[in-house]
């Protein structure tokens, strides 16, 4: 992940990590990834985290990924953020807050 940020959690079992929102737009823009509790896994390298003496994380590989144990679904509504419009090329750029279905639009 790329852009993705550990909060200021305290020492302990929990994490809460922030997910930014270059690395929440791909997750989105795979449309068979994280849509339900059932297609939501992780996997990670040795390299994520360390306990308090140092020792690294046992990774799990793709093979043996996690299933996650709570997922919410994604209900905020994309906002139109900017747009460009070229009149020699002929062409209206929109820019949107979060990753789009292309096909849906109804223009």
């Amino acid at each position: 992940l790329a852009g993705t940020t550990v909060t200021n959690s305290s020492n302990g079992p929990v994490v809460d990590i922030i997910i930014g929102a270059a690395d929440l737009n791909e997750i989105k823009r795979d449309i068979s990834l994280a849509k339900s509790l059932n297609s939501t896994f992780v996997s990670v390298t040795s390299a994520v985290i360390a306990d308090m003496a140092g020792n690294a994380l046992i990774p799990i590989t793709g093979d043996a990924a996690l299933a996650a144990g709570s997922y919410t679904y994604d209900t905020t509504p994309p906002r139109l953020s900017a747009f460009a419009l070229n009149m020699t090329a002929e062409t209206l750029t929109i820019t949107f807050s979060e990753t789009v279905l292309a096909s849906s639009a109804n223009i």
